[in-house]
């Protein structure tokens, strides 16, 4: 889902006529293409559950009616535009372009005879959140990781938390991502503390 929202946001860009092969003059960037990528990936960073709550079928809050014309939207519509409209102030079509496309061609085996092996180098404890209604990176995805991870050998923990805020919940509620990091490293150094504790006294 990732691969194929990825390439729609692309051809946006892409399609847009003053991307020009991405040879664009400086600040006359493809802004439209720039912007409706930014739309469609910001369906993905929500869920419909929250979609739901904010705008179910509510007309665009400027006073648009959709019932009375083609062209006036709905609020989520408003919504989404708004923020394509803001992120093309601030971010570059060529650069949006490359960090897709780098997100898209990352895999963790690349380079090693398989996953496990390329897992088994990692000398660090891994902590990985799951968040209920994330459809970009599932939870399942996730908790599946963290038990292959173990299988390799590396210390692993995976925290779940139900937030309606989809994969933005990591910004949305940033309070309970903290807890959970926070909670679970000082309880891993608590643990090294401990032990060293016990080494001393034998």
């Amino acid at each position: 889902m990732g691969l194929a929202l990825n390439h729609l946001q692309r051809q946006a860009i892409r399609l847009d006529p003053k991307f020009n092969g991405g040879k664009y003059a400086p600040g006359d960037q493809p802004s439209g293409g720039l912007g409706l990528a930014r739309a469609i990936a910001m369906c993905s960073y929500k869920s419909a559950e929250l979609f739901d709550e904010r705008y179910a079928r509510k007309p665009n809050r400027n006073g648009e009616d959709p019932l009375r014309s083609f062209e006036h939207r709905y609020d989520v519509a408003g919504y989404l535009d708004y923020q394509g409209q803001k992120f093309v102030q601030r971010f570059d079509a060529n650069a949006y372009m490359v960090i897709s496309k780098t997100m898209d061609t990352f895999d963790l085996a690349h380079g090693y005879a398989s996953e496990a092996e390329a897992l088994k180098r990692i000398q660090a404890h891994v902590s990985l959140v799951g968040i209920t209604s994330d459809w970009l990176f599932p939870r399942e995805d996730v908790r599946a990781l963290a038990e292959r991870i173990e299988a390799a050998g590396v210390p692993c923990d995976y925290t779940e938390f139900e937030s309606s805020h989809g994969h933005d919940g990591f910004l949305a509620e940033v309070g309970a991502i903290a807890a959970v990091v926070s909670g679970r490293f000082h309880a891993r150094r608590l643990a090294v503390v401990k032990n060293r504790a016990r080494v001393i006294c034998s």
